[in-house]
């Protein structure tokens, strides 16, 4: 009674006249709505990792940095100071040990073929290309090994 007060009904007045299958199908809907809005969360997140870091990382870093620092220094230094500053970008660990620094190293390649792409074709599609394609790889990968622990476990 002190809910009625307050303009609320007991659940049992609310949904008094509701059969049980619509309620059900009420609930189904739901529970639908969150794993598409997850499934949709996770395909955003791929997606961000795959394709807009990277557009954004190499007009950055290769549009506007490197043909900066290219004027101000030889390209080959341009080219290592922005790959260094690429792979210090990754939160990469270096404090993990050896595979930390393999993870820099990645990085740091990337980085310089990237570069190496930018200035020799004047353009940043191909660097972008590759490391869109590196980004996927990755998440593929990533996808595949978890799957594989998994199954391990049961």
């Amino acid at each position: 009674m002190l809910h009625a007060s307050r303009g609320w009904d007991s659940v049992s007045r609310r949904f008094s006249g509701t059969r049980g299958n619509i309620l059900l199908a009420g609930v189904a809907g739901a529970v639908g709505l969150i794993i598409l809005a997850t499934a949709v969360n996770q395909v955003l997140t791929k997606l961000v990792v795959a394709v807009v870091a990277p557009l954004a990382e190499e007009l950055m870093l290769r549009g506007l940095l490197l043909d900066w620092l290219r004027q101000k220094m030889p390209v080959v230094p341009a080219a290592v100071t922005i790959s260094l500053f690429f792979a210090l970008l990754h939160n990469n660990g270096l404090r993990s040990g050896a595979t930390g620094w393999l993870v820099f190293g990645d990085r740091f390649l990337l980085g310089m073929a990237t570069s190496f792409l930018a200035l020799r074709y004047k353009t940043l599609r191909p660097g972008f290309v590759m490391h869109s394609s590196n980004n996927g790889l990755a998440i593929i990968l990533f996808a595949l090994s978890h799957q594989s622990r998994r199954k391990a476990l049961f």
